[in-house]
């Protein structure tokens, strides 16, 4: 069942999943892939691993891979290790081109929901360039470095996309794709001012991809060092993701979409398992940014990985937020309190802990709140006859149980259990977190030691993966080999 772990800043949160929930998943060798956008998580993590006993600690080790999307510094010369996420790679032997783009289309339309509102200069303008480009670019084997050039001046890459178009005469998407960026090239020869426009938009989506070396070299080429879903299950490997070191806000919510479907998408693949794979996302509104903006996308996002893939394909999730109210839509919030457990420590907001009170504590309609006197007289004499119990109203008992919420220390934090599947919990337990390995501390040098440790076992140089310049467009590049199962694209007649 999934996990919500909802709690303020400062409350523990991080600390008890990273020295409690994580650990356990890695030391019973269950798959774990953990993305975190702020520090804490992994830190802790980390330094937990660090106190295991001597005869699983090498083994352990040897399972932990730790991913800092931002590179880590190599030496002094400016390099910086990576591990590659290539946009444009075949992760099935029967994915159509068509199949290879698309992710890069769906993550566009999450990371600037905007575009989908924008009538002139979004998405349908941009979703017809982005899938003949992205196909002829997986056709001929390249990486998305080579996108920018390839719409900028298609009059320059007409050879190749004529010869890529010869290749594969059966498949429609790549005749499709060719027949298009063509008539882009007409366009751009006779009407360069329309041409320019009508590509502006998804120029400027390429410029990480342009000016940011690592951003170009995680998600350009491919490589041996590139990350294998399907490893990490059969090697039981537990990878941890750092987005804190990006400081774009923008190209941190690209590298979350893009893994988060990556992994979306080989859940699907990997279809009903009895083996399961654990995965958490901490700070979940920081990873996808504007909530608001994206509620449909985002809604239909979380629906799916709850309700399909976490319960049916044996995917443990465990999501974390800070507050509830960063997610206004009440489907969101409805999805997320439908977790099978759930454990909320402090909140600051008000509107939040009543939530919680109304949800998980029931008025007591007969909780006295005072007792009045009843008074009686006789020949102007006046006595107490009885008292008269005065009730909590349920508004009244809403308000003081939200206290509960809103005065809870540091390390309190309420659990909420299904009692089975399909179930949420209806009732909370108070759980304290203090004694966990008190006055233990990650220490951020040997923290930093052990991060650059990692990526300098698992990564690559992003220089090594990163050609000095994009490829011209009459360079021979090496075509990814034809999907296994044709049907699919194929032209019919």
């Amino acid at each position: 069942m999934a996990t919500f772990v909802c709690s303020t800043k400062g409350s523990g949160k991080s600390r008890y999943i990273g020295r409690v929930h994580i650990p356990q998943d890695i030391l019973s060798r269950t798959p774990l892939v953990a993305i975190t956008p702020v520090t804490g998580l992994i830190e802790n993590v980390l330094d937990k691993c660090c106190y295991l006993p001597d005869p699983v600690f090498a083994e352990c080790w040897s399972r932990i891979h730790y991913i800092n999307m931002a590179g880590q510094p190599a030496d002094h010369s400016g390099d910086r290790l990576i591990i590659p996420f290539p946009i444009y790679q075949r992760t099935n032997p029967t994915e159509s081109f068509y199949d290879i783009t698309k992710p890069f289309v769906d993550v566009i339309r999450r990371v600037d929901p905007a575009l989908s509102a924008a009538s002139i200069q979004g998405m349908n303008r941009l979703l017809p360039i982005l899938l003949s480009s992205g196909i002829i670019i997986a056709a001929l084997g390249l990486g998305i470095r080579e996108a920018y050039s390839l719409v900028s001046d298609p009059k320059e890459w007409e050879p190749r996309i004529i010869e890529v178009a010869a290749a594969y005469p059966t498949y429609i998407d790549v005749q499709e794709a060719a027949a298009d960026l063509l008539d882009l090239a007409q366009l751009q020869a006779k009407q360069p001012r329309e041409f320019e426009i009508r590509t502006e938009v998804y120029r400027n989506k390429l410029a990480p991809f342009r000016f940011n070396p690592v951003m170009a070299a995680i998600f350009n080429g491919s490589s041996d060092k590139a990350i294998s879903w399907d490893e990490v299950e059969s090697k039981q490997l537990a990878v941890l993701i750092d987005l804190k070191d990006i400081d774009d806000a923008e190209d941190k919510r690209f590298c979350y979409f893009w893994i988060f479907h990556s992994l979306m998408r080989w859940m699907k693949k990997r279809g009903k398992h009895a083996i399961p794979f654990s995965l958490v996302i901490d700070e979940l509104s920081e990873c996808v940014g504007s909530v608001e903006l994206n509620a449909e996308i985002f809604a239909s996002d979380l629906d799916a990985l709850l309700n399909r893939y976490a319960r049916n394909n044996s995917v443990q999730v465990t999501l974390m937020a800070q507050e509830l109210h960063q997610f206004q839509d009440p489907k969101i919030q409805h999805t997320l309190l439908s977790c099978g457990n759930l454990i909320l420590g402090s909140t600051t907001n008000k509107e939040t802990a009543l939530l919680f009170a109304r949800r998980f504590f029931r008025p007591d309609l007969y909780k006295i709140k005072e007792q009045l006197p009843v008074y009686g007289s006789d020949r102007g004499d006046y006595f107490e006859l009885d008292r008269r119990n005065v009730y909590f109203t349920p508004d009244e008992q809403d308000e003081l149980n939200s206290r509960k919420f809103l005065d809870l220390p540091t390390f309190q934090f309420y659990l909420g259990v299904s009692p089975r599947e399909g179930t949420p919990p209806t009732s909370l337990q108070r759980f304290s977190i203090e004694a966990l390995d008190r006055g233990i501390y990650p220490d951020p040098e040997r923290i930093e030691a052990i991060q650059h440790g990692l990526m300098r076992r698992d990564g690559v140089r992003h220089s090594e993966v990163l050609p000095s310049r994009p490829v011209s467009p009459g360079h021979t590049v090496g075509q990814h080999p034809a999907p296994k199962i044709k049907h699919a694209v194929k032209v019919v007649g």
